[in-house]
């Protein structure tokens, strides 16, 4: 008993410490690459800010479903808005808590691909799989966007872990489980709306399946997955009486001229060069040089394909249907290689590489085992520091054009020297724009109470500080201000003597 109970502390230390060297993998540089913040991060990190203030976003609904700016109808959708909330709500707003919350939504995700694998192939295998997960390029891009690409990663592989769960004990409980995180995937992020769909025809097929022999049974079990699915579904519909255009968004469907428009986006998901080596079309998703996935986890994947050709494992065949028909309804959006848009794919994706492993793991001789073993192990890290080394370091110098000026350092500078003058703040009025929302956030995160807007020779007040163009300060006023250069062409920090 002793031993048994020393081995599970042992497994449990090894966990552990795995998340927390993931933790600081998935947020090292955070605030640094991709440099300067996003639109969309504003949007969502400005309105996260007025909802934990006092409820109502920048349009003034209280406790909305769905947010957006004025005069935008790009909505947000709320599963990454309320997380946000809570973090905000825990430890403040701040550009690090906002970009923050994606590395803990991926780390959850990782840690129900981890149960699910531990639970159908063993800890060994659980923790190549932790390994693999961790080290998926796309996994670490979105780690570092507080957008809402990353949010479905849990929710499919919950989907996942429960159909695993009902495949071994058949309990209803377990579907209809499944099928209300299927409908919270669809306010998790805006594509899910074309790919839920198809995961719930994916799962009405596995429950007929599995049930083939016991026909009595089917209905019932798929009235309890459906159970889950249906309120999700009605709150969905209803909402476009409240927040209209936020079922699509931006997004609507686009003229299918012929069958091959409409399967292009589809089979250019599968396109090995743009899974393994170019990545994302766009700089905001992918570094050009590395691909969504590493190369190096190819021959795993192909391995995780002929282990479930082989053995017809149901579950295996799943994952492995899940993961080739994701992207199927992808036409009617015209979305083509867009790794962001495909992270529903990472855990079936994982999860039918580790059936590779299991068919390493069953090779007899123990000397090729560990050889075939130690070679994929060994070029995967290779790969993985290849990426990551371009990644934190080169990536940032080729993309920083397409990304706002990191302003994130001027406010926290002037967050601390407020504090030592215990004075007002001001900010130049031109820096707030209705198009893009930076500054709003910025000022709600590092000045909750609130600034003055500055307008060019408004005189200040002894002691106040001014964020501000240096090159729009008339020289009359200059001289009553003492400037700390922020370092940062167009943004200066000044204090009125």
């Amino acid at each position: 008993m002793l031993f048994k109970n020393n081995f599970l502390i042992s497994k449990t230390f090894l966990v552990v410490l795995f998340y927390i060297v993931s933790w600081f993998l998935l947020s090292f540089k955070i605030l640094d690459v991709p440099p300067g913040i996003n639109g969309d991060e504003a949007i969502i990190g400005y309105n996260a800010a007025l909802i934990t203030k006092n409820g109502y976003d920048s349009t003034g609904k209280f406790l909305p479903l769905f947010t957006r700016v004025p005069n935008s109808n790009d909505w947000k959708q709320p599963v990454t808005l309320y997380v946000t909330v809570l973090a905000f709500k825990l430890f403040g707003p701040s550009f690090l808590v906002l970009r923050s919350v994606s590395v803990a939504v991926a780390l959850l995700g990782g840690i129900i691909i981890f149960l699910l694998i531990k639970k159908i192939l063993g800890f060994r295998i659980a923790i190549g799989g932790l390994i693999l997960f961790i080290s998926t390029p796309i996994i670490f891009i979105q780690s570092h966007l507080a957008l809402e690409n990353i949010a479905p990663v849990p929710f499919v592989a919950f989907w996942l872990i429960m159909l695993a769960s009902y495949t071994v004990k058949r309990n209803k409980i377990f579907l209809s489980v499944a099928g209300i995180s299927l409908g919270v995937s669809i306010f998790s992020y805006l594509g899910m709306r074309m790919i839920t769909p198809i995961l719930i025809l994916i799962s009405l097929g596995y429950i007929f399946y599995l049930n083939r022999q016991k026909r009595a049974l089917i209905f019932n079990h798929l009235t309890w997955f459906l159970s889950g699915i249906i309120p999700f579904s009605i709150l969905l519909i209803f909402s476009r009486s409240f927040y209209p255009g936020a079922i699509l968004g931006l997004y609507r469907a686009v003229e299918i001229q012929d069958y091959q428009s409409f399967f292009l986006p589809f089979l250019s998901s599968f396109d090995l060069s743009f899974l393994y080596i170019l990545g994302d079309s766009t700089p905001y998703h992918s570094t050009g040089r590395g691909g969504m996935f590493l190369l190096a986890s190819l021959p795993l994947f192909f391995l995780g394909i002929i282990s479930t050709i082989k053995k017809r494992n149901s579950f295996s065949v799943l994952c492995l249907i899940t993961f080739l028909l994701i992207p199927i309804l992808f036409g009617l959006g015209s979305t083509i290689h867009r790794a962001s848009r495909l992270l529903a794919l990472v855990p079936p994706y994982i999860i039918i590489s580790c059936f590779g492993f299991q068919l390493i793991d069953e090779i007899k001789q123990k000397a090729i085992k560990l050889l075939v073993l130690t070679a994929i192990l060994f070029l995967i890290l290779l790969n993985f520091i290849d990426f990551t080394k371009d990644y934190w370091y080169q990536y940032p110098q080729r993309v920083r054009a397409q990304f706002a000026k990191p302003i994130h350092i001027v406010f926290d500078r002037a967050q601390h020297l407020l504090k030592e003058n215990q004075s007002e703040i001001y900010i130049q009025k031109d820096f707030f724009s209705e198009s893009d929302f930076t500054v709003n956030f910025f000022e709600q995160a590092y000045f909750p109470d609130g600034s003055s807007k500055w307008s060019t020779n408004q005189t200040l007040p002894s002691k106040a500080l001014l964020i501000a163009d240096p090159n729009v300060i008339p020289q009359s006023l200059k001289q009553n201000l003492v400037n700390y250069s922020s370092g940062l062409e167009g943004f200066s920090i000044f204090v009125a003597k």
